[in-house]
């Protein structure tokens, strides 16, 4: 339905995905262990949702406590009303420290966040921001990656290339050029021997046809000797 509704960019601003947050001291490593659990989720949430219908397939029994929004879900942790609750990474690594909660190992539903402007309106203004996207996540000091780094405090740059990168471009680029080096030499050695055989087979042919010419045209006998005095 969004894909009739509005285009998209084509490169993702940032990844997201449900993260369950858990009271302190207790541990949730999977999704069984949910079981029988109350948890906290927000109405009409898409990572609520997914979840539902993944303990279904696992079998999962919890019951569920809806709230309107993350913040609700953190208050009923931390106020013994939810024994875990979900919320999206992006709320959780941003606020997760302003309460007494835990977060988890157990996540779902990953998606990636886009731009979005009316269908067939806008492209021109996606087709800008997918520019700055993709120039910007090399950029540790681009604006989107200050951004990330002011709003979700821990959360490393997006794609922003290792120091040690350049070297080993600069190394394997140095070994493609030794190898194509190494190939054109071989080459050309090649090609110089296969012309030096090439020039002795003509000469042999030349001294083959004088000596025939010889032998024939000749009125009288020949005798071919050599150093040594063999015949």
């Amino acid at each position: 339905q969004r894909q009739e509704r509005f285009d998209f960019t084509r490169k993702a601003v940032i990844s997201n995905w449900g993260v369950f947050y858990s009271r302190r001291g207790m541990t949730a490593e999977s999704i069984p262990d949910l079981e029988g659990m109350k948890i906290a989720v927000v109405r009409r949430d898409a990572y609520a949702a997914s979840f539902r219908e993944l303990a279904d397939k696992f079998g999962v029994t919890c019951s569920y406590l809806e709230v309107d929004d993350y913040p609700d879900v953190f208050k009923a942790i931390e106020e013994w009303r939810a024994e875990a609750g979900l919320v999206s990474r992006l709320f959780g690594l941003a606020n997760e420290s302003d309460y007494r909660v835990d977060r988890t190992n157990l996540f779902i539903e990953p998606m990636e966040l886009r731009f979005a402007a009316p269908k067939g309106f806008s492209v021109t203004i996606l087709q800008i921001l997918d520019f700055h996207l993709t120039k910007w996540r090399t950029i540790p000091d681009s604006p989107l990656n200050m951004s990330i780094q002011s709003w979700l405090p821990g959360e490393r740059p997006i794609s922003v290339i290792p120091r040690w990168f350049p070297w080993f471009v600069g190394a394997a680029l140095a070994l493609v050029l030794g190898v194509l080096f190494a190939n054109m030499m071989l080459r050309r050695q090649i090609l110089s021997r296969t012309r030096q055989l090439l020039k002795s087979r003509a000469d042999l042919s030349r001294e083959k046809v004088f000596f025939e010419r010889l032998f024939e045209e000749s009125p009288d006998a020949l005798v071919l000797e050599s150093n040594d005095g063999c015949r």
